[in-house]
């Protein structure tokens, strides 16, 4: 992942409003594909609980970001992917 520093100066200069959280599940989604609200907990380890995450991805959602949709293998899951904004937005913090 991006430094922290890399990621303010992205954030500054797009006028973004995204905390490091949010920031942490775009690039977890980035890299590992499609995610669950458990999977992307887990990966974040003690540091992001469940409710942190979904407030995360519900941010993502509504700057469009992210969308969610039906796990088509556990009708009951639901998975994060990221819209071609957030894939550029995550390129675009890597590319500094």
């Amino acid at each position: 992942m991006a430094s922290y520093q890399t990621v303010v100066a992205k954030l500054v200069q797009e006028g973004s409003d995204l905390s490091f959280r949010q920031v942490f599940v775009l690039d977890q989604i980035f890299d590992l594909g499609e995610q669950t609200i458990k999977a992307l907990h887990e990966s974040g380890g003690d540091k992001f609980n469940k409710p942190g995450v979904t407030r995360a991805v519900d941010r993502l959602v509504e700057l469009g970001f992210a969308v969610r949709k039906d796990d088509p293998r556990d009708r009951r899951s639901v998975l994060i992917s990221l819209t071609k904004n957030g894939k550029k937005f995550v390129e675009a913090i890597r590319r500094i």
